[in-house]
């Protein structure tokens, strides 16, 4: 006797279906085919094995080798169950003729179809063998979970969207039997909610006779997930079937796969009973999301304000809408205005226009009152708006609503938004009862939480929410925690393991009274104004490899310890920190004092990072889990940042010798051809962008002082100034040659050749021939197009360097707080890959 699996190839086979190349599988216990070695986190299933006694957990596999652009599976229209299908129905027709308001209508007319189909017509229903292999319970589907199995999603804003599934599902049979009650003859609710699940996890959208409908499709349907996709399904109109073409060769066993789309986890889990482990693209983009929700607050002075423009939109129906049905339940202003209005963005790891939303709305509710008048209102006379600032920042004179602040409107507004958004994500998280280490564990204990569970699916899921919420973790887990973590880097390669370096002012500096002065501030001045001093004023900076604030202190302290008089005579004069580099000079001293206290930190460490790693590798001297591994784990974490932070100091100076020796004469290697060398190399983007950047604008500043420098670097022809700048001669006769014959525009094909491996004119003998051309004082054009070559093809050549570095040289994940090439348009605490100019130094 044939088995219902038999039985439905057979009908499709029939009704000329081809599929010889694929076999249907059933699984007893959860499988897979890749190799076990390597944890397989793509492959998902819409059937659960869990809680029946049959098992319903299948698969599509391959009988033979199938090469790339095969058709592998053909369905024809006749074995498709569609809309309209549905609609034609006695229940269809009534529930189209009734206009009900309801959550899925093109789901609903498959329901009905099926639902009507099998109590109508029983096993001589054209498609009872098809109906026959359905899933008979839908366990894994979060609407049939238990309270318990419910639990594990406590504190997701998921449990919300499960019961509004629910509720949604419910009042459609329900309004459907008033209209209707012959639906109540069909099924009860409990099967309908069966029948809307089968749908919604297995319903393709096609395009039949030129019209957008919904299909089931029997057998193409019983492809499970994966990403990247390894096929692709259409409708074909000439063959009048449904047909799944491979996208890759598929070797003879393995499973077969169609991709259900980039879809953030609570997707798959709500629509299809599971969710992904690593739910990541090929680029490293994760779209896993958790929504923030945002309001004003009540207690806000300004909240009246706030929320006029809170409210405000392009049309201005929000408002006539809400306060339209406020109204209707004979709401007063006082009642409309009490209101909270609930503002939800849908956020993941992404610079996305979502991300972009919810920075624009958090500005809009840190606005003081003088923001809030210049944001909300044309220009005035209180406000400078031919230049936009207000309170230090830069400040378009309007905003249409609050979803279009897309640029920070001044420093103190952006640290108070900053404030909000850590409180909201601090309140987000503590409503989960486990942190984001503890999911980490549990999932790592595949006896507990079982893969293709409900419980594992659960903890997948809140694991994901977290890792959006948490964008920076605490340093001191060993501290707080007693456990200190392997790997410690956030989604996006940052590394929040931090290490405190220790500065003081030498008592044998020359000038120790004038630097203690300023390193003490005013105040105290008097106490430290000559070497007797009693004690030493050390000031502690924790820092990671990281473009934070704690790292621009540590460069703001080391240019004061290295100042010379003259230096400090200035700062002092015009007070505070210097944020930015000062000078070459200073800044080679600073590199250098840097470097001293980083080599002292690591003698004072009794074995050497190497050592650590290779002593990590011996599980059995070190056991996981163990005080003694704990502590090995810290040490390394702190001599990794301590070995960053000397890499950087060595590549700073070796940077700042190029510069000198080009000021002198000699430009080789060149300032360019020494950054070239950094792109191939693992430097870390931070440590790049500082010599590209920081150092580069001081090679600038050194050439714009020579050039002002009559004595030195300016000669006088005919009345018109000629600015000398040191490069080599065949390159500089060659960029002359360009320039003369071609003009400006062609520095383009400079960059392009350099691209190519031709270096001959390179960029830097380019601009530096600009630089030798005579212009008149008069005709400040010539200026003009030089800052544009230099400054905005200048960054469109490093844009060009980072992707051929990205692609050539960066293709492994690293750990130790590198950055990956992953997600490159991520938002991060940790990364500065999106910054041309980041302020770090």
């Amino acid at each position: 006797m044939l088995d219902k699996f038999q039985r439905f190839e057979n009908w499709l086979r029939e009704n000329g279906a081809f599929f010889d190349l694929l076999e249907l599988r059933e699984y007893d216990t959860p499988t897979t085919d890749k190799d076990e070695s390597v944890e397989v986190v793509h492959e998902e299933k819409k059937e659960s094995p869990m809680e029946v006694t049959e098992s319903e957990m299948r698969g599509v596999h391959s009988r033979a080798d199938v090469p790339p652009d095969t058709i592998c599976m053909m369905i024809p229209r006749k074995c498709l169950i569609t809309v309209e299908m549905g609609q034609a129905t006695p229940l269809g027709k009534t529930v189209l003729e009734s206009d009900l308001d309801l959550d899925a209508p093109k789901h609903i007319y498959l329901m009905i179809y099926i639902l009507w189909d099998r109590k109508v017509n029983g096993p001589n229903s054209f498609f009872h063998p098809y109906y026959e292999i359905l899933p008979s319970t839908l366990k894994n589907m979060p609407i049939f979970w238990s309270s318990d199995e419910l639990a594990g999603l406590d504190g997701s804003y998921l449990l919300k969207q499960i019961a509004d599934r629910n509720k949604a599902i419910t009042n459609d049979y329900h309004a459907i039997c008033n209209f209707a009650p012959d639906l109540g003859d069909l099924c009860t609710l409990e099967e309908f909610k069966w029948a809307r699940m089968c749908v919604c996890s297995r319903n393709f959208g096609l395009q039949i006779d030129g019209h957008r409908t919904s299909a089931m499709v029997p057998h193409a349907d019983m492809l499970n997930h994966y990403r990247p996709r390894e096929t692709k399904w259409t409708f074909e109109e000439d063959r009048q079937a449904f047909t799944i073409t491979t996208l890759q060769g598929i070797p003879s066993g393995a499973q077969v796969y169609d991709s259900y789309g980039q879809k953030c986890n609570h997707r798959f889990l709500l629509n299809y009973g599971f969710a992904v482990e690593d739910n990541r693209e090929i680029d490293g983009f994760c779209p896993n999301e958790v929504p923030i929700d945002l309001t004003v607050d009540p207690n806000d002075p300004l909240y009246g304000k706030k929320v006029e423009f809170w409210t405000r939109s392009e049309n201005d129906t929000y408002n006539n809408i809400l306060t339209a049905a406020l109204v209707a339940y004979n709401a007063t202003t006082a009642d409309i205005f009490a209101t909270p209005i609930v503002k939800r963005v849908r956020v993941c790891v992404s610079n996305n226009e979502n991300s972009r939303l919810l920075f624009s709305m958090l500005r809009a509710l840190a606005c003081n009152d003088e923001e809030l008048d210049a944001v909300t209102s044309g220009p005035s006379s209180a406000t400078d708006h031919h230049h936009g600032r207000i309170g230090g920042g830069i400040l378009p004179a309007f905003y249409r609503s609050c979803r279009d602040i897309h640029h920070p409107i001044g420093l103190r507004n952006e640290r108070v938004a900053m404030m909000l958004l850590l409180e909201i994500i601090t309140r987000s998280l503590a409503a989960y009862p486990t942190t984001l280490q503890e999911d980490v564990k549990d999932l790592s204990d595949k006896a507990a939480f079982p893969r293709f569970s409900n419980k594992r699916h659960a903890k997948i899921q809140v694991r994901g929410e977290k890792k959006v919420l948490q964008t920076k973790m605490q340093s001191s887990f060993l501290l707080n925690y007693g456990f200190a973590v392997e790997d410690n880097c956030e989604i996006d390669g940052f590394c929040p393991n931090e290490v405190s370096i220790d500065l003081s002012v030498d008592p044998n500096d020359l000038l120790y009274g004038k630097r203690v002065e300023f390193w003490t501030c005013a105040t105290t001045a008097g106490i430290f104004a000559s070497k007797a001093a009693t004690a030493a004023i050390v000031k502690r900076v924790r820092v990671c490899v990281s473009n934070n604030e704690n790292s621009r202190l540590l460069f703001s302290l080391l240019r004061v310890l290295a100042y010379n008089e003259e230096e400090i005579d200035f700062v002092t004069s015009v007070g505070g920190f210097i944020d930015h580099p000062i000078g070459l000079r200073n800044e080679r001293v600073a590199m250098m004092l840097l470097l001293k206290i980083i080599t002292r930190s690591l003698a004072a460490y009794p074995t050497t990072l190497r050592e650590d790693v290779k002593d990590l590798s011996d599980e059995a001297a070190f056991p996981r889990f163990s005080n003694k591994r704990h502590a090995k784990i810290q040490v390394r974490g702190e001599k990794e940042v301590l070995h960053h932070f000397a890499q950087w100091a060595r590549a700073a100076m070796d940077v700042m010798d190029v510069i000198e020796r080009e000021l002198n004469g000699d430009s080789i290697p060149s300032f360019d051809a020494t950054i070239a060398s950094f792109l191939t190399s693992s430097m870390h983007d931070i440590i790049l962008l500082y010599c590209e950047d920081v150092l580069g604008s001081l090679r600038r500043e050194e050439w714009i002082n020579s050039r002002r420098s009559n004595s030195r670097m300016t000669t006088t022809t005919g009345g018109k100034n000629t600015i000398i700048i040191p490069i080599r001669h065949q390159e500089a006769a060659a960029a002359t040659t360009i320039i003369t014959k071609f003009g400006v525009s062609n520095v383009k094909d400079v960059i392009e050749r350099e691209l190519n491996g031709d270096s001959i004119p390179s960029f830097e003998a380019t601009i530096a021939s600009f630089l030798t051309l005579s212009h008149d004082n008069d005709n400040v054009m010539n200026d003009i197009i030089l800052l544009y070559c230099e400054e905005v093809l200048g960054s469109l050549r490093r844009e060009e360097w980072k992707k051929s570095r990205r692609s050539n040289n960066r293709t492994t994940t690293t750990t130790g707080g590198k950055n990956t090439n992953n997600n490159t348009n991520s938002s991060s605490s940790g990364s500065s890959n999106n910054h041309h100019h980041p302020q770090i130094w």
